[in-house]
């Protein structure tokens, strides 16, 4: 009896290990391939929690325009250099795989779905799920990466008030959730092999400037 307990736990480690979830936002369009380079990171990598491929915000006029050149920076240029240097601190929604291992985690999917009680919960919590999720991973000790092969596209906001009400949401939220990874600084190094002090210390430097 003990012997059967024991090969179904096996089992369900490895069900879990091996299972996948794709997140994404209903305007998201991408090619199969981009998906299966994703797959491919997760499953040559045990310690990969997530990974998220490289975002192209589509549409029109000098809104679209700008967002363009900020995703080239701020998105792609960034997350490269936090997968090279640690470990990326967010693995976007619109277009990003999740091991279910890792969000079956003690402290990880349990914390995130907890409902928000304190303002500053709504700011960490609500504004940027994505972010929260994925610093609740590291926390953890899982790795999230990019990959640049890996493209998708999705629509990006046209008119100013839509752009300003997102990176309303986003702005405070990333801040929040760099805080709280600072703030476990000790904790999250000794947990996590991919968040070393000298990449807190690149994440503290790069918030202050």
């Amino acid at each position: 009896m003990g012997g059967n307990e024991n090969d179904l736990s096996k089992k369900i480690q490895r069900e879990k290990h091996n299972t996948y979830i794709l997140a994404l936002d209903g305007d998201t369009d991408f090619h199969p391939a981009a998906v299966m380079l994703l797959i491919d990171r997760l499953k040559m990598y045990p310690r990969v929690g997530a990974a998220c491929g490289r975002i192209h915000p589509t549409g029109s006029g000098p809104t679209v325009w700008f967002q363009k050149f900020e995703y080239a920076v701020s998105h792609w240029l960034q997350k490269t250099a936090e997968h090279v240097f640690g470990s990326v601190l967010c693995s976007p929604g619109c277009f990003s795989l999740f091991r279910a291992e890792a969000l079956m985690d003690d402290n990880v999917m349990k914390k995130y779905s907890t409902q928000s009680t304190e303002p500053s919960h709504y700011i960490q919590y609500d504004q940027g799920e994505d972010r929260w999720l994925c610093t609740l991973l590291l926390k953890q000790g899982w790795r999230v990466e990019y990959n640049a092969a890996s493209d998708a596209y999705t629509n990006a906001p046209q008119e100013f008030k839509e752009l300003y009400n997102q990176r309303r949401r986003w702005g405070p939220s990333t801040m929040a959730n760099v805080v709280d990874l600072l703030g476990s600084t000790n904790i999250v190094s000794k947990k996590n092999p991919s968040m070393s002090k000298l990449f807190m210390f690149y994440q503290l430097f790069g918030m202050i400037s």
